[in-house]
């Protein structure tokens, strides 16, 4: 995991701090290896980000196949208010 870690840092020639986890899959040993060296992981979890969570599970949204119907839809969900007594958080670089 390291591995492609350093090879995209040569490549670019910039920091690579985020992990994607591929279609999202993600367990205990794997989000284990991300929190040794990387600083995100991001899943494919549907959900908002609360106060408190773990840097190796962000959430993200898994885009698929859907119709602009669908995708817009979607994407007004994750700027909706979130439910009374839960805050959300936006991640900035």
């Amino acid at each position: 995991m390291n591995d492609c870690q350093t090879d995209l840092r040569r490549l670019t020639g910039q920091p690579v701090d985020l992990f994607a986890y591929p279609y999202g899959a993600v367990d205990r040993e794997t989000a284990a290896l991300v929190r040794r060296f990387w600083r995100w992981g991001l899943s494919c979890d549907e959900r908002m980000l609360g106060d408190s969570f773990d840097a190796a599970r962000v959430p993200r949204l898994e885009v698929k196949a859907w119709s602009t119907a669908e995708f817009s839809s979607r994407i007004s969900r994750l700027f909706e208010p979130p439910p009374p007594g839960r805050r959300a958080f936006t991640l900035v670089p």
